[in-house]
């Protein structure tokens, strides 16, 4: 008489460990590739205007008179910048995202009513990854200019979105469900 054998087959432990390895590479490949792609953008938006160290309502113009307080940064205020810069990218996507809850999103672009849905989806896409980038980097001094950058590509997206121009995007996404969501990012109306 042989006992019932207790607990899964050798296999199954292997592919469960197996399946476990594989997904834990996909998620550090993931990031690895998020600040690859973060690099690449920011490359192409280094000549943008300054950002100025708080964040501001959705729509409201920033002040003139503010000056680029990253630009004679010691290694003290360098820190102090870089909290500054991820409050501002965390804070302007959180503005952003409650605009986008209450409807409120739709008034801030021209003819905001008719724009095709995606380009708003594209504009919060591109402020949740990089939200999640300055969430990602601790703000140090050793940090501060990859921040400054973060904020930079923000302050550069907020822009183009508020003016009704296109965000020369790319994105696609597999959600949950499967289906995919494929956006250019380009600002274009749709017939009511």
């Amino acid at each position: 008489m042989t006992t019932p054998q207790r607990g899964l087959p050798g296999w199954a432990i292997g592919l469960i460990v197996g399946i476990s390895a594989l997904l834990l590479l996909l998620l550090v490949g993931g990031f690895v590739g998020l600040r690859l792609i973060s690099g690449a953008l920011s490359d192409a938006l280094s000549s943008s205007p300054h950002v100025s160290s708080a964040p501001t309502a959705p729509g409201t113009p920033r002040d003139p008179s503010d000056t680029d307080p990253g630009a004679d940064a010691t290694e003290g205020t360098a820190a102090a910048q870089a909290t500054r810069d991820a409050e501002y990218v965390i804070g302007m996507y959180d503005q952003y995202l409650a605009a986008s809850r209450d409807g409120s999103i739709r008034e801030l672009v021209p003819d905001g009513a008719n724009v095709d849905p995606d380009y708003f989806a594209a504009f919060l896409y591109m402020l949740t990854d990089l939200r999640s980038a300055a969430r990602f980097v601790p703000p140090s001094a050793e940090n501060a200019e990859q921040l400054r950058e973060y904020a930079e590509q923000a302050e550069e997206y907020e822009r183009l979105f508020l003016a009704g121009k296109d965000l020369d995007v790319d994105i696609k996404i597999t959600r949950e469900d499967g289906s995919v969501f494929e956006t250019d990012g380009k600002y274009r109306t749709v017939t009511p």
